[in-house]
């Protein structure tokens, strides 16, 4: 009798261990980075050769940002292929082209696959 008490002892410990560690779980939660900087570079691509979505941007100095990749040592901000992504592209390049610096939101979990972010917001004033 001892034997049994024993291991429904045990099985309870099993599922109170399973059930402690299911509710102490919490998905990653996204995080909303901001940064402002002078753009260094605007890169357009060819959809056909490179593929969707891979027009991007870098900011001077900026060689990290939370979990966004950089590349050569720039954190690379990616814009979509629509029409938010171009209105961000003539922000990021109207930036460039005056020497202004630029606002960015990224959402450093939502990154393609080589790890480069998207770029959320692209905020700019002018001189």
């Amino acid at each position: 009798m001892q034997t049994s008490i024993i291991k429904s002892l045990k099985k309870i410990g099993v599922i109170v261990a399973a059930a402690i560690g299911i509710s102490s779980y919490q998905p990653a939660q996204a995080a909303t980075l901001f940064t402002t900087g002078r753009v260094l570079n605007v890169s357009v691509n060819d959809l056909t050769t490179q593929g969707a979505n891979t027009n991007s941007f870098t900011l001077v100095g900026m060689a990290s940002l939370g979990n966004c990749t950089a590349l050569w040592g720039y954190v690379v901000f990616l814009m979509k292929d629509d029409s938010h992504g171009q209105q961000m592209y003539a922000a990021a390049l109207a930036a460039a082209a005056s020497g202004s610096a630029v606002s960015v939101a990224v959402d450093d979990t939502y990154r393609d696959s080589r790890g480069y972010c998207y770029a959320t917001a692209v905020g700019f004033t002018g001189n």
